[in-house]
């Protein structure tokens, strides 16, 4: 019992001192700002010169009230978009509406490089000027996929890339599956494949596994920085849940492993939405707090970069190479 009374007066002195928070009260009065939450990702073309390289722009412009102000934002109210690269205005729209969160963007600006350097800039009458500077990153390494059947209803996967010494990179992986017969894909398409992460069969949403962080953004992504490998080769297994009994046609399942280079901002910012979602102890105090991460000057949110690629449809193993 003394250890036991011991062990709650520690418990309660570092959750009164880990309770005491500092808030700034000023500015709750300001003016609204603009979020920007937006992904450009590279897809570079067949002629050298890069005139047919372009950059999809995908995401949204939605306003934010301040505090102590209107709540609410009239129908009409427009937001003006730019892009420039390396400093050259090279696309903007001017009618993005940011009444109840309708301000989605989509677009395909053309003829840009790795090393690029792009600014999004957002402008709105009664709103601070919201920009973000990031770079499109390089080629991503070469990757490597190998698998081997577990059971049934499982096998590993294995991927393998060859970090590069001179940079500090940050990776995103996607991995999908669909179901092909006589050379069709079959009417359900293509949806996400599942890794199991962790040691148990139920895992939940913060049990990333091999992987930093998870987010979904119309795909379900796994971020990871080189920071324990930088320079090396490494190899990432993971399981992956693919019953052979749900199948009409063994032969016909497929996968596929998309792979990227992406800025840092990405991981950052969805490392700050897990911790605002999940950190109990950051929140406490007891643990850093992370959320409140954004690379928007004079607004909030994130705006990132990826340069990837996929591998083709790849056969499911088959029954008989279990491991």
């Amino acid at each position: 019992m003394r250890r036991t009374g011991h062990i709650f007066m520690l418990l309660l002195l570092l959750l009164s001192a880990g309770c005491k928070v500092d808030f700034d009260l000023r500015g709750l009065d300001s003016k609204p700002i603009l979020c920007l939450d937006m992904h450009l990702a590279y897809e570079p073309g067949e002629h050298e010169a890069g005139e047919d390289s372009y950059v999809g722009l995908n995401g949204f412009v939605y306003a934010v009230p301040s505090a102590a102000g209107e709540r609410e934002f009239p129908e009409e109210l427009r937001c003006l978009l730019e892009v420039y690269r390396n400093a050259e205005l090279v696309w903007t729209r001017d009618d993005i509406m940011l009444h109840e969160f309708e301000g989605q963007v989509s677009a395909q600006i053309y003829g840009l490089t790795p090393g690029d350097e792009l600014k999004v800039v957002a402008r709105a009458e009664g709103f601070p000027t919201a920009y973000s500077e990031v770079t499109v990153p390089q080629n991503p390494p070469q990757m490597r996929v190998s698998h081997t059947r577990i059971n049934q209803s499982r096998f590993r996967l294995g991927i393998t890339i060859e970090d590069d010494p001179k940079t500090e990179d940050h990776y995103a992986f996607w991995f999908l599956k669909c179901y092909f017969y006589e050379g069709h894909l079959q009417p359900s398409g293509v949806d996400h494949l599942e890794p199991s992460l962790g040691t148990s069969e139920q895992t939940t949403f913060l049990d990333t596994g091999p992987f930093e962080v998870i987010w979904q953004d119309g795909e379900k992504f796994y971020g990871l920085s080189d920071r324990g490998f930088n320079g090396q080769t490494k190899t990432i297994e993971i399981n992956v849940d693919y019953p052979l009994s749900d199948l009409t046609y063994d032969d016909n399942a497929y996968y596929k492993v998309g792979f990227c280079r992406i800025s840092q901002e990405r991981l950052r910012y969805e490392t700050a939405c897990r911790d605002k979602a999940g950190n109990v102890l950051g929140f406490m105090g007891l643990a850093p707090a992370t959320f409140s991460y954004t690379n928007v000057i004079g607004g909030t949110g994130c705006v990132s970069c990826a340069n990837g690629c996929e591998t083709d449809w790849i056969l499911v193993p088959s029954v008989e190479n279990l491991i």
